[in-house]
C-alpha cells in the first residue's frame, strides 16, 4: 500500500478553498495521504482511508486554460442520494482540482460546486445506485480547489457555462472513473441482471443461472425496462401508456403475457419466466 500520492505544484503562489478546514489558505504543498489530514507551515495532507497509491489523476487543456485533478474514488459503500438515508458502508470520493489561472474566492466556491457536480456525473455513468434510485454522492465526499495567484492567467467563471468549468467537469469525470478502476470497480459487475435487479430495489432476485445474468439481450431487456419504471416514476411518462410499452417489450423479448401487475412487478415475475424457460 502506498502511504502518500504528492500533488505537483509548480512555481507560483498557491492557495487552496477545502472541505478540510475553514476559508482560503496558502499552500506549499500538497499530499493525499492515508494518514490523518493536517495543515501546517503552508502544508496540506488530504486524508484518504484506503491505498493513496489509487489515486488517479487527469489533464485537461483549452487555449490558456488549464486544469489537473486528482481523484480517489472507492465506491464499495456509503452511498448517497440527495434527500434520503445513504447506504451503509465506507466508500468516498476525495477530489483536488488545480486550476493554473488565478482566480477570486468566489470562482473558487463555484469550482467546487462544479467538481461535485462532476462527481454525482461520474457515478452516474458507472450505473451507481441504492434502494431503486440513483445515488448522487458518498457519505464521505471531499473537495479541495487550488489555484495559483501569480498566474498570467485571470478566470472568473468556474461553472458548467464556461469554458474552465467545462474542464474542471471532464477532468474530474475522467479521473474518479479512473481511481474507482483502480479500487476494483467494472462497470461489468454492475451490468449483470442480478446486480441491477437488486440495485434498483428487487428484495428477492431469484437465483439466475450464470449464461442469462450476462447474456445480452436479457441485459438490454431488464435496462429499457427499469428506464421506463423510472420515467414513469419521474413523471416524464404517464404509467398507463409506459407500462404497456414495457409490456410489450416483456412480451417480445422474454415471451411473457402478464397482466394485471405493475410494470415493476411484471418485469420481476418476466425474469423468473426467462429463467425457467432456460431450464
Amino acid at each position: 500500500m502506498v502511504s502518500k500520492t504528492a500533488i505537483d505544484l509548480p512555481n507560483g503562489r498557491y492557495c487552496a478553498l477545502t472541505t478540510a478546514y475553514s476559508g482560503v489558505i496558502d499552500v506549499k504543498s500538497i499530499d493525499i495521504v492515508n494518514s490523518r489530514s493536517g495543515y501546517s507551515d503552508g502544508c496540506l495532507s488530504i486524508h484518504v482511508s484506503g491505498d493513496a497509491g489509487k489515486v488517479a489523476s487527469s489533464c485537461m487543456e483549452f487555449g490558456k486554460n488549464r486544469v489537473r485533478t486528482y481523484a480517489y474514488a472507492d465506491f464499495g459503500g456509503g452511498l448517497e442520494r440527495a434527500g434520503r438515508f445513504p447506504q451503509e458502508g465506507n466508500g468516498e470520493v476525495s477530489v483536488t482540482v488545480v486550476i493554473e489561472a488565478n482566480v477570486p474566492d468566489s470562482t473558487m466556491a463555484r469550482a467546487a460546486i462544479t467538481a461535485n457536480e462532476g462527481i454525482t456525473a461520474a457515478m452516474q455513468d458507472l450505473r451507481l445506485r441504492y434502494g431503486g434510485l440513483n445515488a448522487s454522492g458518498m457519505v464521505r465526499q471531499d473537495v479541495t480547489i487550488v489555484c495559483n495567484r501569480v498566474s498570467g492567467v485571470s478566470v472568473r467563471g468556474a461553472g458548467n457555462h464556461s469554458k474552465m468549468g467545462e474542464l474542471i467537469g471532464a477532468s474530474v469525470i475522467d479521473a474518479v472513473k479512473a481511481s474507482a478502476q483502480k479500487n476494483g470497480f467494472d462497470i461489468k459487475d454492475s451490468t449483470t441482471v442480478t446486480k441491477m435487479m437488486k440495485d434498483f430495489g428487487y428484495k428477492n432476485v431469484p437465483d439466475i443461472q450464470n449464461c442469462i445474468d450476462t447474456d445480452s439481450k436479457t441485459i438490454a431487456t431488464v435496462s429499457s425496462v427499469m428506464h421506463i419504471v423510472d420515467c414513469i416514476r419521474w413523471g416524464l411518462i404517464p404509467e398507463e401508456e409506459g407500462a404497456a410499452a414495457g409490456r410489450d417489450i416483456l412480451r417480445s423479448c422474454f415471451g411473457y403475457e402478464g397482466n394485471g401487475q405493475t410494470l415493476s412487478e411484471a418485469l420481476a415475475d418476466a425474469v423468473a419466466y426467462r429463467i425457467s424457460r432456460s431450464q
